[in-house]
């Protein structure tokens, strides 16, 4: 059996999109590769996975949300040579020496783009003042790191195109990210859902699953959600996820706003909430917006990365103004005084996960890219 080295600079027990990724991906290749992840020790990984997991020790400070990783050359060096297929999840310490050390050895490489660096480093770092250099730098260093793979796996064409505006030239293969619609579903009784955790079932909850970070801009979704809770007292505003200490104190001393903090099983919180809200200022694919969809909710969601392909406005979700919180807050009144518009909402987005993104065909475009990757030996 091939090996696949699988390199990330987020990893469980850490809950983000890359992260959910790979804890549906691993399962499902183990099957046809031998599988190692080096990663960030960010903790005890509660789920059991198919594959040897390498962990470095994280510095003692955050970048963003993050705390970052220098991994061990040694042990690096060892691991990729040792791998038939390296597979790189993103641009930090642990991917940029991977891609580099892969270079170096000959060993075939895949990137996938969970995130468009050069437009979300900025914002995440949430110093207006650093905003240009850093853009300017880190697309400088994406572009030549980019360069340096063998394939990019983009989870859009829109992605793809943008890639290739910006010179960069490697191969590059199409694959949309899956949802498991057998786990991700509906509630059969939304009161009941409620219940269980402890809400008030007469309550109209508005949520939101995901990290607490810049760029995801939580403060526009608070402001609108302030402004409709002074008009309608009975809602809430649920926020599922952790992330940065600054926006968890902002949010935590406000008045009807449940902060759980990680969550593992993040299902029963979908199925009780009546609306999802992403106020994203950066996003490729949103895998939490994807699951709120599988889950039956109407979504509200900004039109950044592939989101605005597969939400049709009023159809199976609506789009929303960036950094516009009074737009948000008339949408999120709109949906809550018309239950017949959210359940058709809701249907209609559960259908399209249902039809366009399912793992099987993840996982199929995936094997695909490996193949051609190992078809032909490198020179």
């Amino acid at each position: 059996m091939k090996k696949l080295l699988i390199a990330t600079d987020t990893f469980l027990p850490a809950l983000d999109g890359a992260t959910s990724f790979l804890k549906e991906i691993i399962p499902r290749l183990k099957d046809h590769y031998k599988i190692t992840v080096l990663c960030p020790d960010y903790g005890k990984i509660e789920t059991k996975l198919d594959a040897k997991i390498i962990k470095f020790k994280p510095f003692n400070f955050y970048l963003g949300d993050r705390r970052p990783v220098m991994p061990k050359f040694s042990v690096l060096k060892q691991e990729i040579k040792k791998t038939d297929i390296v597979w790189i999840q993103g641009l930090g310490l642990i991917g940029l020496f991977s891609i580099i050390f892969s270079k170096r050895y000959n060993k075939p490489s895949a990137m996938i783009t969970h995130i468009i660096e050069w437009d979300l480093f900025p914002k995440a770092a949430g110093k207006k003042s650093l905003a240009v250099p850093i853009h300017v730098l880190v697309k400088f260093l994406a572009t030549r790191l980019y360069n340096m793979t063998d394939i990019i796996i983009v989870t859009s064409q829109e992605i793809s195109e943008l890639l290739s505006l910006l010179g960069i030239t490697t191969r590059k293969r199409l694959a949309h990210l899956g949802i498991d619609t057998k786990k991700f579903t509906p509630t059969k009784d939304k009161e009941k859902a409620k219940r269980k955790l402890n809400l008030d079932k007469n309550d109209f909850i508005i949520g939101y699953v995901g990290r607490l970070a810049h760029e995801k801009d939580l403060k526009t979704i608070f402001r609108a959600y302030s402004r409709l809770n002074k008009k309608y007292p009975k809602t809430k505003l649920l926020i599922v996820g952790e992330g940065r200490s600054d926006i968890k104190t902002f949010l935590e001393k406000k008045d009807n706003v449940i902060l759980t903090g990680r969550k593992v099983e993040v299902v029963p919180y979908y199925q009780a909430m009546d609306v999802h809200v992403l106020a994203s200022l950066s996003e490729t694919t949103s895998l939490s917006t994807l699951e709120a969809m599988s889950c039956g909710l109407p979504v509200l969601a900004t039109p950044v990365g592939y989101i605005k392909e597969y939400i049709k406005d009023m159809n199976n979700g609506i789009l929303i103004k960036k950094q516009d919180s009074y737009f948000l807050y008339r949408k999120l009144e709109f949906l809550m005084q018309d239950s017949q518009l959210r359940k058709e909402l809701g249907e209609n987005a559960r259908q399209t996960v249902v039809n366009k993104f399912s793992w099987e065909n993840t996982v199929e475009s995936i094997l695909k890219v490996f193949d051609e990757l190992t078809a032909v030996p490198k020179d």
